[in-house]
């Protein structure tokens, strides 16, 4: 039997119908495309809504699988519950030996509760898992100085200054030398 093994996207669906969608179609010669037109802030009745898998590891991998190929797939998923959907589309197609890399958004300062033990045993039958992996969001720095559209050149250039170590003379003369070169690049352009 021949070997296949899929790499790449493991996602979830998501197809939504409804009566008379509007189109807008566009032909040339090299393409035909077609979008579905909604109002912005309008709202539709919805008739039907249905969830799948999707993305191109796990849809190759469940094509190759019903054609009767070996098939392994490597696709890295969250910790969520579309992650379940999909490992559960996966052993509903009888796929073995997938990689699978497992991340999950961490906040600041919170503990990571995340039962280890229970991801193990929901992906031991059919999968092995590379990582299981908390992405932690790191503070952002906060800006260091405020600056205003409206400001003129000494103004901003002693906002700067005052955030750095530069005793009081320093400044005033950094700020005398910028102002005066300034006034020369405008006398030069005036020529």
């Amino acid at each position: 039997m021949k070997k296949v093994v899929t790499i790449g996207g493991a996602t979830q669906d998501i197809f939504i119908k409804y009566e008379n969608p509007k189109m807008l179609r566009i032909y040339s010669k090299k393409y035909k495309k077609e979008f579905t037109l909604l109002k912005e802030g309008s709202k539709i009745e919805i008739q039907e809504l249905s969830y799948s898998t999707g993305g191109g590891a796990t849809n190759s991998a469940a094509s190759f699988k019903r054609l009767g190929f070996d098939v392994s797939t490597i696709f890295k998923i969250g910790k969520d519950p579309q992650a379940d959907l999909i490992i559960k589309a996966l052993k509903k197609e009888n796929i073995e030996n997938s990689v699978i890399k497992i991340t999950y958004q961490l906040p600041e300062n919170k503990n990571d509760l995340v039962d280890l033990k229970k991801i193990q045993t929901a992906c031991w039958a059919a999968h092995y898992i590379a990582g299981i992996i908390p992405i932690r969001k790191h503070t952002i720095r906060e800006q260091r100085i405020s600056m205003k559209v409206d400001m003129d050149l000494k103004t901003v250039f002693g906002a700067y200054f005052d955030t750095k170590n530069i005793e009081k003379k320093d400044k005033e003369r950094l700020i005398d030398k910028t102002l005066q070169l300034q006034h020369d690049l405008e006398n030069q352009q005036k020529l």
